[in-house]
């Protein structure tokens, strides 16, 4: 599995943990920070990893 794929999944997963945390009845405030925390781990790791990698 690529660099990138992993960092799409950290995307994914921050979706889909705001998607669950609706459905749980969470607050809006709380689904917002728990899905923004997953998408900017995400992001910066699709981001940042492939080039630091590249770099060696």
């Amino acid at each position: 599995m690529s660099i990138r794929s992993l960092a799409l999944a950290g995307l994914a997963t921050g979706a889909m943990i705001g998607i669950i945390a609706g459905l749980a009845g969470w607050s809006d405030a709380d689904i917002q920070f728990v899905g923004a925390i997953g998408t900017i781990l995400g992001g910066a790791l699709f981001i940042a990893l492939p080039d630091t990698l590249s770099r060696r």
